[in-house]
């Protein structure tokens, strides 16, 4: 009976392990995600082509923070618009919970900056 009292505590401990891993992989992401949108509105904010280079630099900084896996279930999107004018970088993130019959994360995140127009 001792056996079987230690295979579902063991059982039950590696369970409780992946769900820690997979909120510490959550928070990872999202702090990638938000570096990535700061960098790339950083970046369009200085440059002729601000919502071209938004896109381009948010995909490196995610290419060089996240691995495929991770990265297949972010979708980044720029724009510059308004008075004065502004460059926008969202990213929508999907992802599937590491455990069956745990709910996924689903989020998005924004980030704005001012163009920078010279004189």
């Amino acid at each position: 009976m001792a056996s079987l009292a230690f295979v579902v505590a063991a059982a039950l401990a590696c369970v409780v392990f992946v769900v820690l891993a997979d909120v510490v992989t959550l928070q990872y992401t999202r702090q990638s995600v938000d570096a990535a949108l700061d960098e790339a509105v950083r970046a369009g904010s200085r440059a002729e082509a601000p919502v071209a280079v938004c896109a381009d630099r948010a995909r490196a900084v995610l290419a060089g923070l996240l691995g495929p896996a991770a990265r297949g279930g972010i979708v980044v999107t720029c724009g510059a618009a308004g008075t004065p004018p502004v460059v926008r970088a969202r990213a929508t993130v999907t992802r599937a919970a590491w455990v069956p019959g745990m709910p996924g994360w689903s989020y998005a995140r924004t980030r704005r900056a001012v163009l920078e127009v010279l004189p």
